[in-house]
């Protein structure tokens, strides 16, 4: 309407995996709408098995879900409820969070391309998220249920451009699938950027057999710890001795 590329808002945010509390999701679409946003779209996206704890009449329910889901099953509840409804995954997960500890999550491309086909044939609408995997910086990257699981800074979400903003082969298979969707020819590729330069290790510290008496008082028992601002510090002594030069 006023020449922007705004054509949806979203009102919170999986909000039925934390609580249910409609006058607190009624004030935020309030507050959205007072804010301008009162002619575009607004919508509220959750899981397909509580988005109804929040639900607004007044607003489009959409689907998160990931690679793998049963896409049919994600939207049997919408479609007995909302049997005229427009279907959309505001949230099509092509990866997962990597969390301290834990491996790298991955999820199949064959599998991923596979959901978005699915539901490109059906004239459901998706966001694909990620698409392109980035970084979490300082205390941004959070934590994750169950257990409040703390993520790593990484958030390359094994997406099919990675944090590094490189294709991977799972963009390729993307690629191949929505060109096939187009009637025009895709551009092409962005010649990739260098992001580390080269270099190489020429010296080296093999500081477990030289140095274990160093090694054996770096124990946790010396450790000292503080809180600040809720984030734990520790202090660790410094070595009596100290180590060579590494370059």
């Amino acid at each position: 309407e006023k020449g922007g590329p705004i054509i949806m808002v979203q009102v919170e945010n999986e909000y039925g995996s934390y609580g249910e509390d409609k006058p607190y999701v009624s004030a935020i679409r309030d507050i959205i709408r007072d804010s301008g946003f009162d002619k575009v779209t607004l919508f509220q996206c959750d899981w397909s098995s509580n988005f109804t704890k929040n639900g607004l009449d007044d607003l489009v329910w959409t689907m998160n879900f990931g690679t793998g889901a049963n896409i049919e099953n994600e939207f049997k509840k919408l479609g007995e409820l909302r049997p005229e409804s427009p279907q959309m995954c505001s949230e099509f997960w092509s990866g997962w969070f990597d969390k301290w500890g834990g491996r790298h999550e991955t999820r199949g491309s064959k599998e991923m391309v596979g959901g978005l086909k699915e539901m490109l044939d059906k004239g459901i609408s998706f966001s694909l998220y990620m698409t392109h995997g980035g970084t979490s910086w300082g205390h941004w990257a959070g934590a994750n249920s169950p257990g409040f699981s703390p993520d790593v800074t990484s958030y390359d979400y094994d997406a099919p451009i990675n944090e590094a903003g490189q294709v991977t082969p799972k963009y390729m298979e993307l690629r191949e699938m929505l060109a096939g969707y187009s009637d025009k020819k895709l551009p092409s590729i962005p010649k990739e950027f260098p992001v580390i330069p080269k270099y190489s290790l020429r010296k080296w510290l093999p500081c477990l057999r030289t140095s274990p008496p160093l090694m054996r008082r770096w124990t946790f028992r010396r450790w000292k710890r503080s809180t600040k601002d809720g984030v734990p510090f520790f202090t660790v002594p410094k070595p009596r001795q100290c180590l060579p030069k590494v370059c």
